[in-house]
């Protein structure tokens, strides 16, 4: 028998179907690949599943995650743990200078300020449609508008999101969404009499699928309590940060470069920084409410094919083989250089320049440099930045760039952000965002400016509006134009409203039927009542129309 031959015979006898989707897998294979149904033929005797090789993706992962839990640390990092004084300073004058300018620039209205969010917020939304540039589609759709309240309060995990179409300010459709630790709801009285919800506190695992509306309370439920998971996941991801920055201080000792009286480097050893990494990783790993949010990940991905428990198991499979990916990668079988740091000063002790580099390789010759860049230039009001983050391997480069300038001219205050994705040294997708507002007038102008690779398909949005003074930008007239073979316009007027609150607004329901503990017929009779009253509102805008 031939060789090749002995190898199918071996591998035709470990390899089975899967009976849910029917995919080929192993015998060592404790659940589908595809589908995760569990395999009835898994035995511990077989063998674990085999090792996964290290891949470049892997490598881009892993140090991808360093980076971002790095950058989000910088915070704590710079105001609490860097042991070398005069650098410390530093960084702390260059923190508040920044935060100042940006305290500044949220007192000039704009979009990206309105935007912006704190842990309990309120934004509100409107914009009215008054041509196109088409006039027959103008003409149907002049008058028509959509208005959007958000409440927001990050820490006890509710939010408030009211709705409403309206033709020259007259409701058509209405709707009230509220969601919570105890699960969400919706009043939409022009389609449905009572608000219906689901009940967070049910019991997911005694939900069993033996119909079509068995599907769509398990999904609900699930989406439910995945909402509280990622809630109570936010204080161990704080805390894994926090921890992370007091390991990358330990290990970060900056001394005054021998070229430059107002330069200073500290070398940090690949394999402290990693274990760093890991250990906090793997702790965070084991975090309840982290183990919560990804068994109800995997069962709305996999309810079809798997039970609850089952879900749960495989969740707990994904988990522990992240831990020994981790492992793995903490071997011989990968290496990671010692990690350079230059920071340069200048004579007011502010932070002029800064560079990272860290170089990453497998056992299989993949190699991946990182290079974290920043320029800094003060002026007499605001900061200008430049922050640039590339990879590159010996065959491919990828860079993501962030530039801000400032600029005053009389009474009038600009400022022009770029967001730039680069491949290969050519420009993947480019966001540019000019601001200009006058202090005396206080009118404000913006253009956004989105450039894709190919630049007929990109588009543009132009705003002229007028700051109230307090928390609304009242849009005079907004230009949504995009590029298909051809250049076509939206003409919308409306406004933006930004204010801070206390807490969400108390929601009033009376009577709320919950679709998890409604029968089959109850929900049949609700989606008919619902489509009967769509099916109304369709025939009055027809009319209108």
């Amino acid at each position: 028998m031939r060789g090749e031959d002995v190898m199918n015979d071996e591998k035709s006898l470990n390899a089975l179907i899967c009976g849910s989707c029917g995919n080929e897998m192993k015998k060592s294979d404790k659940f589908c690949g595809k589908c995760g149904s569990k395999n009835e033929f898994y035995s511990e005797s077989i063998g674990q599943p085999e090792k996964k090789n290290t891949k470049l993706p892997k490598i881009v992962i892993i140090t991808a995650a360093i980076i971002l839990v790095a950058f989000f640390s910088f915070k704590a990092l710079a105001k609490t743990f860097f042991p070398d004084k005069y650098i410390k300073i530093a960084i702390l004058n260059t923190y508040e200078a920044i935060s100042k300018d940006s305290k500044s620039y949220n007192e000039i209205p704009g979009i990206i300020p309105l935007l912006s969010v704190n842990d309990v917020f309120e934004k509100e939304l409107y914009l009215e449609i008054n041509d196109f540039s088409d006039s027959y589609i103008s003409s149907m759709l002049s008058g028509y508008g959509a208005k959007f309240n958000l409440q927001n309060d990050v820490n006890k995990g509710e939010m408030r999101l009211n709705m409403a179409i309206q033709d020259n300010s007259i409701n058509l459709v209405t709707a009230d969404l509220f969601a919570s630790k105890d699960g969400f709801f919706v009043n939409a009285p022009l389609l449905y009499d009572n608000p219906v919800g689901v009940n967070a506190k049910a019991d997911l695992s005694s939900l069993e699928r033996n119909s079509y509306y068995d599907d769509m309370r398990i999904t609900l439920l699930t989406q439910s309590k995945l909402f509280n998971a990622s809630i109570e996941s936010k204080k161990a991801i704080k805390d894994s940060l926090k921890n992370f920055s007091k390991d990358m201080a330990g290990l970060t000792k900056f001394e005054k470069s021998k070229n430059s009286d107002n330069t200073y480097t500290a070398t940090i050893k690949g394999n402290d920084l990693f274990n760093a990494f890991k250990n906090n990783a793997v702790k965070l790993l084991e975090d309840k409410s982290i183990l919560d949010f990804v068994v109800y990940s995997v069962y709305l991905e996999n309810y079809h094919y798997s039970s609850f428990e089952e879900a749960k198991e495989y969740a707990m499979y994904n988990i522990e083989d992240a831990k020994d990916m981790l492992d793995e990668l903490n071997s011989e079988a990968f290496e990671i250089n010692d990690v350079n740091i230059t920071i340069s000063v200048n004579n007011d002790n502010l932070v002029k320049s800064m560079s990272a580099e860290i170089n990453l390789s497998d056992e299989y010759g993949y190699e991946l440099a990182v290079e974290l860049s920043g320029n800094f230039d003060y002026k007499k009001s605001c900061v200008d930045s430049e922050i640039d983050l590339g990879f590159s391997t010996d065959y491919d480069s990828a860079n993501f760039i962030y530039e801000v300038e400032n600029s005053k001219n009389d009474n009038t205050n600009y400022r022009d952000t770029n967001l730039i994705l680069k491949e290969s040294g050519y420009d993947l997708l480019n966001v540019k965002l000019n601001e200009s507002y006058d202090n005396s007038s206080k009118e404000y102008q913006g253009t956004v400016n989105i450039v894709p690779q190919y630049a007929d398909e990109g588009f543009d949005i132009k705003i002229g509006a007028e700051y109230n003074g307090k928390d609304t930008l009242n849009f005079k007239d907004i230009s949504f134009g995009f590029y298909d073979y051809g250049y076509y316009e939206f003409n919308l007027e409306g406004y933006l409203k930004s204010k801070n609150i206390k807490s969400v607004d108390a929601v009033k329901f009376n009577k709320i039927e919950y679709i998890n503990e409604m029968s089959d017929s109850e929900l049949v009779d609700m989606s008919e009542k619902i489509y009967s009253k769509l099916g109304n509102i369709f025939s009055d805008l027809d009319y209108i129309l």
